[in-house]
C-alpha cells in the first residue's frame, strides 16, 4: 500500500487477522483463502496526528433496521446517522436505493439527527472469493475512516448478542480494533436479544412509520420472508405490530 496508514490501525491488523484465521481453521467459512494465514501489510505508518477544523461528531451506521434503531435510539450523543449504499442494497439497484435513502431521510428528521451517505463498491470486488459474514465488518471499518475526518466516534450495531455469538465479521472482538487514537469503533446493543431490541421500538413512532428490516426483496418491507415474518411475530407478541 503506498499511502501512510494510521500507525495503532496498522498494528491492529494483526490481532484482526488471528480471530478471522481462528474461525476459518473451525471450518466456519468457505470458500476463505485470505484466512489461512497472516497478510504481511506493507506500508508507511502514518503517526498519530490531532484532527484539525473544530468539534467533531458522533455517528451510527444506520440501515432503518432493528439493530441500527435500538443502538440509536439508546445512545443520545449520535448527531449523525450514516447509511452506507452498496452493503446491503447493491449500488445499480438504483430506485430502492432511493426509497431507503428517502425513508431514512425520514427518520433522521424524525430523530433530529443529519444523515450522511457513503457508497461502497467493496461488495462487487470480493463476493464470490470471500463469504460476506467474515468481511462485513471490515466494510464498516472502512466507512468509519471516511467518516473520521468528521466523527471522532462512530457506532457499529450488534447484529448478534451474548448469548448467541458466533463468528461474524462485525463483532466485539473485532470492530472496536478498526479505530484508534483519535477514531473509536463501538460495537453497541450485543447486551441485548433481538426481542429485546424490537421491545425498545414500540413507542418510537418514527422507528414504527420507517423500520426496514427486508433485505432480499426489491420491495421496501415484503413482509413473506423470513426476516420479516419473525421480526412480525415479535412485534405481534408485544401487541404492538399494527
Amino acid at each position: 500500500i503506498d499511502a501512510p496508514v494510521d500507525a495503532l490501525l496498522l498494528r491492529h491488523m494483526g490481532e484482526i487477522q488471528a480471530v478471522l484465521r481462528s474461525w476459518h481453521r473451525r471450518g466456519e467459512w468457505t470458500p476463505a483463502a485470505p484466512f489461512r494465514h497472516n497478510l504481511e501489510i506493507v506500508c508507511p505508518a502514518a503517526e498519530p496526528r490531532a484532527w484539525e477544523g473544530g468539534a467533531r461528531g458522533v455517528a451510527a451506521f444506520f440501515s432503518g433496521g432493528v439493530d441500527s434503531f435500538a443502538a440509536v435510539l439508546a445512545n443520545s450523543e449520535i448527531d449523525h446517522l450514516a447509511y452506507l449504499s452498496g452493503y446491503d442494497v447493491p449500488l445499480d439497484a438504483v430506485s430502492r436505493d432511493a426509497e431507503v435513502r428517502g425513508a431514512l431521510a425520514e427518520a433522521a428528521r424524525g430523530l433530529g439527527k443529519s444523515l450522511v451517505t457513503l457508497e461502497t463498491n467493496a461488495r462487487e470486488l470480493a463476493d464470490g472469493v470471500v463469504p460476506w459474514l467474515a468481511y462485513c465488518g471490515s466494510v464498516l471499518g472502512a466507512g468509519a475512516w471516511m467518516l473520521a475526518p468528521a466523527m471522532r466516534r462512530v457506532y457499529v450495531a450488534a447484529s448478534i448478542s451474548h448469548r448467541h455469538f458466533y463468528p461474524n465479521g462485525s463483532h466485539p472482538l473485532l470492530d472496536h480494533l478498526w479505530g484508534s487514537e483519535n477514531l473509536e469503533v463501538v460495537h453497541a446493543g450485543a447486551e441485548w436479544s433481538r426481542a429485546e431490541k424490537v421491545g425498545r421500538l414500540r413507542d418510537s413512532e418514527v422507528a414504527q412509520t420507517t423500520l426496514r428490516v427486508c433485505w432480499e426483496s426489491p420491495e421496501y418491507n415484503c413482509g413473506r420472508c423470513e426476516k420479516c415474518l419473525r421480526t412480525m411475530a415479535t412485534l405481534e407478541a408485544l401487541r404492538v405490530r399494527e
